[in-house]
């Protein structure tokens, strides 16, 4: 089984072709989509990247663990949960609230920062 867990950060539904966009923006989610369990219902825990990936990776609201500008230790990530099941996972990201520096590290096996890592390595 493999699982693929896809965030983009502010991307609206109505954006994507399989909930009706006529635009072709989302080509691939579009093809991929029947193969896939989407989450119709379900809603962010905040209203900015650092409020809502807590909730996504690790189950959890952002102020549960105090108000931090580094991920909690307390927190245990998705990521940590499939790896100690050892499977092997990979995170890739581009926003900077989500890099290593935050602790969104945590747990893969292979973690692509876009702030530090070189595109050329």
């Amino acid at each position: 089984m493999n699982v693929v867990l896809l965030t983009v950060d502010a991307l609206r539904k109505d954006a994507l072709g399989c909930y009706g966009s006529p635009d072709g923006l989302s080509p691939f989610i579009d093809s991929i989509q029947h193969r896939c369990i989407r989450f119709t219902k379900a809603h962010s825990t905040g209203p900015y990247t650092q409020a809502a990936f807590p909730g996504i990776l690790s189950s959890s609201y952002y102020l549960e663990y105090g108000r931090e500008e580094s991920l909690s230790e307390k927190r245990v990530l998705i990521s940590e949960v499939l790896e100690k099941a050892n499977n092997i996972t990979a995170g890739f990201h581009s926003n900077p609230y989500l890099s290593e520096d935050f602790g969104w590290d945590r747990g893969w096996d292979v973690f692509y920062d876009s702030i530090d890592d070189d595109v050329d390595d």
